[in-house]
């Protein structure tokens, strides 16, 4: 019946409530352990709350400091104002003398049940209870239903960051609803949830301050506090507003925020289901638009959002109507655009609260020693909570004395933070920041200067576990020191996170290879600029941690040639990239580089791709000489980027000269030969020049059947290449009986629903049509999208292709009815997921045209060619 929420200080009251509502039949639920962490709030809102029909709250001056009861409160609120029926579901239990404490307007506009009688009469604190209890029991008998039935609570899926929120977090509560109520403004429907297609686009939040003010925490705490609220989910972009990076021009830190968004994107559209392969921005936010559109309200927060044109800004906001922007920024533009919550320094009360939240001042001596420190930090949140956790081991006396020392280093950064800190308290925020790192143990201080090393991303326990194993040149397969490794990283994690230089987070299950989610830590742009500033790119340390990093990250990238990996990998990309900016020029940088540019080319960013595998290619030749085998792998890669470009000759250029030095030094018959052979056949064939790809080919499978045996794999595929050129030449007979043996093999060996056994399947069937057996050539096409849709998915590339196929079939039967219908769903999949001006889209386009052309609708044929 009654949920009860009540701070930890005031639990002996609370006890007496609950007993005497109890004592009038009422069921109360209530959480003992009152812990302020994200998870235990959230399953006390969920367990409790959700199943409640009321929340009664003992709103004392302790209740505006437990972040556990704001969100129940917040929770409470929501549910309460998305309800139909005129019921009181808030009930407000005031022990204090006014309502200045109670910071939400919308509950200080509630009738309170005050502890206090008026007119003079004295009643016992048992009569008190008793009579409160009474009215609530009284208030509450004719309300029906739940809560939770009112608006679901649990907390939406997050994509991107996955925020855990901070006990840490003080005060702020104006913000959060000066947030709240900007994000709903003019939303009615939304309250209602359902979404308004016709909302202006001024309804966003933009959040603005300093460097370390909170502005990220401050959106991490609303999204989770008034997660409820946006059942769509919370996405979370990350814009690179500002360069954590010495020096960095102005036009590679844009290059980099761009190549960031597309991935950030590219994970969630892959996370989604749609295949974002090639799809450059302006496409990838038509699916998502078109994915999210029609779903529920979602919460989109770019964070660190930087100065930008009204047209740059478009492409960040949401995709769709029905999602909302919440927008952190240091820029101070677009006024015209939603509301701006300006976030300053703490408040004095606030302020107070963090810096002793771990460490009550006892005594004059210390209370004088906080106030100066409070004076010297002037508010900056996160210069305070570097505070906290320096005073919670040495004092405030000891802190201070630290602050007053006439410190050169101190002034040196101050002088290169200027830009990023309060004015007047430059001096005593750095050094803060370096009294805090200095006080790190051993662990921590490597776990630093490795952050320091890699991008803002997450850093996952297992990556830095990882990097330790490479640091001492150990197995990765040795499960003792595998676990030695992890025990280490998680105590030089809790080194950073127990003095604030870096926050754990939660890395979701969609994003970790084992899909059950991870512990990483994020170091705050501000933090990592003074660790590298101290510490110095190029000591030793620096560059040991460096080259373990490197080489962890060519491990994790190789899993990257499958784009169904690329959703974990988004972190760990982040991270290369940034190494690879940086690169120090040797063998292992040249991998991470070539390991980045298989990564954009399996999702289509061809000229990314280009560039990189250039770029290794440059670097290996200048190392390892032009025939060194990891050179000629990086011949390899850009030539296979070549030709998905479409430089046709470029590609056989390259690969002609690949396919010589690998027969002089390798031999005519060896494996990789044989690759070169195939892939210089393969852009033969896709110039036009058939005949000299079926002799090559031809070769190619000869030496395979002699050396690997006819039932190979690798021996079937050869066939099947050749089998396509035979097609491509007119003999039709002899690609069929080809195709015939290779998808019997197949099918016996991998079994149906092999991928290759499919796609041999697949055309197969292409070569009965043309035959002239449509019937049994439709038979088949059916049977493998029958397959695909059930194994891969409805919008998988191949089941595209599939169904294009079985259009083309449908055609060549006269159902021409049928073949239109077909095509244009696969039309409609291809805009929404490729975009309007992919290749394969307007190859669809082209036989639709086709199509209706045989239907006698010039005029639609003509519209279709004409785009």
């Amino acid at each position: 019946d009654v949920f009860l929420s009540y701070p930890s200080a005031d639990r002996a009251a609370a006890v007496q409530l609950k007993d005497a509502l109890e004592a009038l039949g009422l069921q109360v639920w209530w959480d003992q352990e009152r812990i302020d962490e994200a998870a235990s709030i959230q399953r006390a809102i969920d367990e409790g709350l959700a199943r409640s029909r009321v929340l009664v709250a003992w709103c004392s001056q302790a209740y505006g400091r437990s972040r556990a009861c704001q969100w129940e409160l917040t929770a409470a609120l929501l549910a309460a104002h998305a309800e139909s029926a005129t019921v009181k579901r808030l009930w407000v239990v005031n022990p204090a003398q006014g309502v200045d404490h109670i910071a939400q307007l919308h509950v200080r506009d509630i009738e309170l049940l005050n502890t206090r009688v008026e007119g003079g009469i004295e009643q016992s604190a048992e009569e008190t209870i008793q009579r409160i209890a009474k009215a609530i029991a009284n208030g509450i008998a004719h309300v029906k239903g739940l809560l939770g039935d009112i608006r679901q609570m649990q907390r939406p899926q997050w994509h991107g960051y996955s925020g855990l929120g901070s006990r840490r977090f003080v005060g702020r509560l104006d913000e959060l609803w000066q947030i709240h109520n900007a994000l709903t403004a003019g939303r009615f429907a939304i309250v209602a949830g359902q979404a308004n297609a016709g909302a202006a686009d001024s309804a966003m939040a933009r959040v603005q301050g300093t460097g370390g003010m909170g502005k990220s925490l401050l959106a991490e705490e609303y999204a989770l506090r008034f997660g409820s609220f946006w059942p769509g989910g919370v996405f979370w972009l990350r814009a690179l507003g500002v360069s954590d990076r010495s020096g960095e021009d102005p036009q590679a830190l844009a290059q980099r925020r761009a190549a960031g968004q597309l991935t950030q994107l590219t994970a969630w559209a892959t996370a989604l289901g749609l295949n974002p392969k090639g799809v450059e921005l302006g496409q990838l936010r038509a699916a998502l638009a078109f994915k999210l559109g029609s779903g529920k309200p979602y919460l989109w927060v770019v964070d660190d959002l930087p100065a930008c044109t009204r047209d740059e800004l478009e492409t960040w906001l949401p995709p769709s109507s029905n999602g909302q922007a919440l927008i952190t920024s240091r820029a101070r533009q677009h006024k015209a655009l939603g509301k701006a919550v300006n976030l300053g320094i703490l408040a004095q009360a606030d302020a107070l609260a963090l810096l002793t939240q771990d460490r009550p001042v006892i005594g004059a001596a210390e209370q004088q020693a906080a106030d100066e420190i409070l004076r010297r930090l002037g508010g900056h949140a996160l210069a305070l909570d570097l505070a906290r956790a320096a005073v919670a081991s040495h004092g405030y006396g000891a802190f201070l004395l630290r602050l007053q020392r006439d410190d050169r280093q101190a002034m040196k950064l101050a002088a290169d933070l200027a830009d990023e800190l309060p004015n007047g308290h430059e001096r005593d925020i750095a050094a803060t920041f370096i009294s805090s790192i200095e006080a790190l143990g051993q662990e921590g201080r490597e776990l630093l200067t490795l952050a320091a090393a890699l991008d803002s991303a997450p850093i996952r326990l297992s990556l830095i576990a990882l990097c330790r194993l490479a640091l001492l040149e150990e197995a990765f397969d040795d499960d003792d020191r595998m676990m030695e490794a992890q025990d280490w990283a998680a105590r030089a994690m809790k080194q950073l996170t127990a003095v604030s230089l870096a926050d754990e987070v939660k890395i979701g299950p969609e994003a970790t290879r084992d899909g059950a989610g991870e512990l990483a830590i994020q170091v705050h742009s501000l933090v990592a600029r003074v660790a590298r500033w101290q510490g110095g790119s190029a000591s030793a340390d620096a560059n040991g941690w460096r080259k373990a990093a490197v080489s962890v990250l060519c491990q994790e990238l190789s899993a990257g040639t499958d784009i169904r990996n690329h959703v974990w990998l988004t972190d760990s990309v982040a991270h290369a990239r940034l190494l690879d900016e940086r690169a120090h020029q040797s063998a292992p940088d040249a991998s991470l580089c070539a390991w980045l540019s298989l990564h954009d080319d399996e999702q289509g960013r061809y000229a990314s791709a280009q560039a990189l595998a250039e770029k290794s290619l440059t670097t290996r030749r200048r190392i390892l000489a032009l025939e060194h085998p990891d050179t000629l792998a990086s011949m390899n890669n850009l030539a296979a980027t070549l030709q998905a470009r479409g430089d046709l000759p470029g590609a056989k250029s390259m690969q002609k000269q690949l396919l010589d030095i690998r027969r002089r030094n390798l031999g005519p018959e060896h494996p990789d030969t044989l690759t070169s052979m195939n892939n210089l056949a393969a852009t033969l064939q896709a110039q036009g020049d058939l005949a000299e790809a079926r002799s090559m080919h031809g070769q190619v499978l000869d030496i395979s059947r002699r050396i690997l045996g006819l039932e190979h794999p690798d021996t079937l595929v050869c066939m099947g290449n050749l089998a396509l050129t035979l097609r491509d030449q007119g003999d039709f007979a002899e690609a069929r009986s080809m195709q015939e043996r290779v998808f019997e093999l197949q099918r016996r060996d991998l079994g149906t629903e092999h991928p290759d056994t499919l796609t041999s399947m697949d055309n197969l069937a292409n070569s009965v049509r043309s035959d002239g057996d449509l019937a049994q050539a439709r038979t088949m096409q059916e049977q493998v999208i029958e397959i695909r849709r059930r194994v891969l998915g409805p919008e998988h590339p191949d089941m595209l292709t599939s169904m294009g196929n079985l259009a083309i079939t449908l055609r060549d039967q006269g159902d021409l009815a049928g073949a239109r219908n077909t095509l244009e769903q696969v039309l409609d999949m291809h805009r929404r997921i490729l975009g309007p001006e992919h290749r394969d889209t307007l190859a669809c386009m082209n036989n639709l045209a086709d199509i209706l052309n045989a239907q006698d609708d010039l005029a639609g044929a003509r519209s279709v060619m004409e785009q």
